[in-house]
């Protein structure tokens, strides 16, 4: 190629002149060009014999067709360059440490985030650029990690930078072994400032808030004392009045002609509305503030609700008929008798409320493998298709109870409570026809 002719020619030129010729070898590498192919040649040559007054008379050599390996250095300069490019518009920081972790290179991520020019930061340790609340707590921790047999290191850091500002970085740490032998470090850092400060203020927005579901919670415990000292008082004199009512003649004449005993039912009605009312909420304050105590206990859960049902849940049933279904045998199970009997009394008030007097209520009670289920079956109003799905949110009533008592917190609470004790609840219903809930509580 004339290109490479006159400096081969001045390069063999040199070598034939030289007096140490015989000593040395002539390699040069030239292109070659064959009807429009380009081929890389490698020239080696020696001379061979010189005349009488000792200048080359004949070379001997060979030359070599390095056409291939050429193309392949060309390849691998034009990888490392585009590997350069990747690495250095990167955006996060990639560094390689020495064995004294002091920095053999950077990429420009770095002056970016934290300003440090290249210069500034070859040959310095990484130590000189963390926070001053982090450098000994680092150091302990690095020292560490080079004397232990782990190969990676992950931890995030507070990086001072040049503007005095302090950066979060997440890093990843990688021991560079050769022959057994630890030689540095190789890793890449990233730029976590945003979510640090995000996290910070999440926290402090979360501390605020449950200081102010605490507050809440107190105000509702507050409140609902107050409200049921005054209850207690009205329920326990309606029912005073009504007993003496009912026990002299002449009083239970005016009852009756005055209509005073359905007014003190009625004033009793609303005492116990009232009062669940007020027991739901503190409830509610309870769960959001993550204040319920669970304390299960084992029993009999036939017996449990045999005894519920005569006795605390006989008020909410006693004007319909109930059919009872209970297995032969014992079934025990983990039960919070507070809480489960607060859920039961707000599924057997639904079942009352929502259905007319008279009508029956099926209770059912089945032992499947590991499970015990409690089925409750009204015949009421029953719940249109596509409340369904949002019966348990808290507050939801459905479309046709609008007019009848009731918060909508009841059978929320009651979830809550169930999956507490590692069970379930679901609700089928038919509009019109009734409502059946089945609970589902893991046997012991």
């Amino acid at each position: 190629m004339p290109q490479d002719l006159d400096k081969t020619i001045v390069a063999f030129t040199n070598y034939l002149n030289d007096v140490n010729a015989h000593h040395k070898s002539y390699v040069m590498e030239y292109r070659i060009n064959i009807n429009g192919n380009i081929r890389w040649i490698l020239s080696i040559s020696k001379v061979s014999e010189y005349n009488d007054q000792g200048i080359a008379k004949s070379v001997v050599g060979i030359c070599i067709d390095t056409t291939n390996n050429k193309m392949i250095e060309k390849k691998l300069i034009e990888s490392e360059e585009r590997y350069r490019h990747r690495v250095d518009n990167l955006r996060e920081i990639i560094f390689e440490l020495d064995n004294d972790f002091r920095f053999s290179f950077v990429n420009p991520a770095w002056s970016k985030i934290l300003g440090y020019s290249i210069e500034q930061t070859i040959s310095k340790q990484l130590y000189h650029f963390l926070g001053k609340d982090f450098k000994n707590e680092c150091h302990i921790k690095l020292i560490q990690f080079m004397k232990d047999e782990t190969s990676q290191y992950h931890f995030e850091c507070v990086f001072e930078g040049q503007d005095k500002q302090q950066y979060w970085l997440d890093v990843e740490l990688n021991k560079i072994v050769l022959n057994n032998k630890l030689i540095g470090y190789w890793g890449s850092m990233e730029n976590i400032t945003l979510r640090k400060n995000s996290e910070k203020k999440l926290i402090a927005s979360v501390e605020k808030e449950k200081q102010l579901i605490e507050l809440k919670a107190r105000f509702v415990n507050m409140a609902s004392h107050e409200f049921r000292t005054p209850l207690s008082s009205i329920r326990s004199s309606a029912e005073l009045i009504k007993i003496y009512g009912q026990k002299y003649e002449m009083l239970a004449t005016q009852f009756h002609q005055y209509g005073l005993d359905k007014k003190l039912d009625h004033i009793l009605s609303d005492v116990d509305r009232i009062t669940m009312l007020i027991s739901d909420i503190l409830t509610i304050g309870k769960i959001e503030s993550g204040n319920v105590p669970f304390n299960p206990v084992k029993m009999d859960f036939v017996s449990f609700i045999k005894h519920y049902i005569h006795n605390e849940g006989y008020r909410f049933t006693s004007t319909h008929q109930l059919n009872f279904k209970v297995p032969s045998t014992k079934v025990e199970v983990n039960l919070d008798v507070k809480l489960i009997i607060h859920t039961l009394n707000n599924i057997f008030s639904n079942a009352a409320k929502y259905s007319e007097n008279n009508t029956n209520i099926d209770i059912e009670i089945l032992k499947k493998k590991n499970m015990v289920q409690l089925s409750i079956q009204d015949k009421g109003i029953g719940i249109p298709p596509e409340d369904l799905p949002y019966m348990f949110d808290s507050f939801f009533r459905s479309k046709n109870a609008e007019l009848i008592p009731g918060t909508g917190l009841g059978l929320s609470i009651a979830k809550y409570f169930i999956e507490l004790h590692g069970g379930s609840i679901q609700i089928k219903s038919k509009l019109d026809k009734g409502t059946k809930i089945t609970v589902e509580l893991p046997c012991v």
